[in-house]
């Protein structure tokens, strides 16, 4: 008897569910406001929530991982977790130098003040060696899921992310695997980012195809116009070696532009004409509404298959979203 009764409360709650579902949102005498109406107009909101919600999941994991991880690993070493993390973890953790405390200490001593220089001192030097353990603790984790065999099946929520007909690296439209950068020249963690997209396209070939869409932030002033100025050197099929140049670059002005275009040998009164007439301006402006569409606010941010990562991440974090959607994509 209790398997008919359990069907008929399922096909109660979906009939209750999608009875909700088809209500609008409100009605305003003949006017209605559907819920996809709202999803729609808060819809940037809605991404980050969700991306928000896997970021706190994906740092329980982490713990939860880490935990499993040491605790395997010392019993194949017949340790207790606390022993085993004394020896692989506490003990090959360098302390921090008196150099490197006064270092940290000189750079923030105005945050300081309330304290004396002694106990200043002695925080910062808790504060480092407390992010070396951090970072040796991450290390040995990384080594152990990798000797037992994890794999990761928690990845981000995905998101359409459109190309916007930008120039790529790496594989064509077919590729299994596209990642999308919003970016700003003069964003730091951005140009520190450059190497490890250069490591992708060596290690996935025709794999992944990278994309580049322009996100010049409004609190740099140089942004939007070494975008444009990229954009300009696009016109002339010279927009990946300027795009490089500018990334290189630790000042951005007019100069540094033209610069660039005379070592590329670009034909400048081209180039200067399509500066200045900001030819592109409608063109970055569509970057930056579908940037904000699919929930960025800060750069640098990439789509993996519109999987979502933030910051100057390490290439493993990159690599295991990769090499989970080629899977997925495989079948596997």
């Amino acid at each position: 008897m209790k398997q008919p009764i359990l069907h008929a409360v399922l096909l109660s709650l979906l009939t209750a569910g999608a009875g909700r579902a088809a209500e609008p949102a409100a009605t305003v005498g003949d006017h209605v406001i559907s819920l996809e109406a709202v999803e729609e107009q808060v819809r940037s909101r809605l991404i980050k929530m969700d991306h928000q919600r896997y970021e706190v999941l994906r740092g329980g994991l982490d713990q939860l991982l880490g935990e499993l991880l040491i605790e395997m690993a010392a019993r194949v070493r017949d340790m207790t977790p606390e022993e085993y993390a004394a020896a692989e973890i506490d003990a090959r953790t360098p302390r921090p130098d008196s150099a490197m405390v006064e270092k940290v200490y000189e750079s923030n001593k105005k945050k300081m003040s309330g304290l004396s220089p002694v106990a200043a001192r002695a925080e910062v030097e808790r504060w480092v060696l407390e992010q070396a353990l951090a970072k040796r603790r991450k290390q040995v984790v990384a080594e152990l899921a990798a000797e037992f065999g994890t794999r990761i099946n928690l990845l981000p929520p995905a998101v359409e992310v459109d190309t916007g007909g930008r120039p790529s690296l790496g594989g064509d439209a077919a590729a299994p695997v596209t990642l999308v950068e919003f970016s700003d020249y003069e964003c730091p963690y951005c140009k520190r980012t450059e190497p490890v997209i250069r490591q992708i396209l060596e290690i996935y070939g025709d794999q992944v195809r990278f994309v580049y869409r322009d996100f010049p932030l409004k609190m740099h002033r140089n942004a939007r116009p070494a975008s444009l100025a990229a954009r300009c050197a696009e016109d002339q099929d010279a927009f990946w070696l300027y795009h490089e140049r500018l990334m290189e670059s630790s000042k951005l002005n007019e100069e540094v532009y033209r610069r660039i275009a005379d070592g590329l040998s670009l034909d400048r009164a081209a180039f200067d004409d399509c500066l200045a007439a900001e030819s592109f301006t409608a063109a970055i402006d569509r970057d930056i509404a579908d940037g904000k569409s699919a929930g960025v606010s800060s750069t640098p941010v990439f789509f993996v298959n519109g999987r979502r990562i933030s910051g100057a991440k390490p290439l493993a974090t990159f690599r295991e979203l990769i090499d989970a959607e080629l899977s997925r994509k495989a079948g596997g």
